[in-house]
């Protein structure tokens, strides 16, 4: 099972809205959302994006984390990296930039 649906409407949004956003007919989102078909990757990118979660959580693999994990954290910032064609060197140090404030943080809550 997945959870496109799920997600799509946690967004507040239609299949007819969100079909648009990702480039799809309303009817492929259908078909996705039923499990019938499964998105190619640009689609699956797109989605993520739209619905900010991960392809493990739309395919059914993981559950939704809003706590702000670091890991979901990871996935978002390497998404948007990779989106502003970064090398992968920058995108490295932004990666330990962000291990740095996570361990910071988690010094000050003790």
């Amino acid at each position: 099972m997945n959870n496109i649906k799920n997600a799509r409407k946690a967004k507040g949004l239609t299949q007819t809205e969100l079909a648009k956003i990702v480039g799809v007919t309303q009817g492929n989102l259908s078909a996705w959302e039923t499990d019938r078909w499964k998105p190619d990757m640009d689609s699956l990118k797109k989605l993520c994006g739209a619905l900010n979660c991960s392809a493990d959580y739309l395919l059914g693999q993981e559950p939704l984390d809003h706590s702000g994990s670091i890991n979901n954290i990871y996935f978002h910032l390497a998404k948007e990296m990779e989106e502003m064609q970064l090398p992968e060197s920058d995108i490295e140090k932004i990666l330990d930039f962000a291990r740095y404030m996570k361990q910071k943080n988690d010094q000050i809550k003790k």
